[in-house]
């Protein structure tokens, strides 16, 4: 769960560091940046870079549940049922 939060605000930094490259002076006109903390990495402002991250982690959970995967921890441990019929 921590390496998908870490993986998709890598790919979000990266994105959005592009996208101000892209298109420089957009984040200034269209964030309110005085209503947020002021700290801009690259040009992206730091709450961008917060909600990237949880977003992260929660997307991940909400995958494995949408696509009913467990881990192979999990599915190694879990109980085997006895077969059942005549012998």
């Amino acid at each position: 769960m921590l390496v998908s939060g870490g993986l998709f605000l890598l790919l979000y930094f990266v994105v959005f560091a592009a996208f101000n490259l892209a298109f420089p002076g957009y984040v200034p006109s269209v964030w309110n940046l005085p209503a947020l903390s002021g700290v801009l990495l690259a040009g992206v402002p730091l709450e961008e870079l917060m909600f990237a991250s949880t977003f992260g982690l929660y997307w991940s959970s909400v995958y494995e549940h949408l696509a009913w995967k467990r881990s192979r921890w999990v599915a190694s441990t879990a109980p085997v049922a006895a077969p059942t019929g005549a012998a």
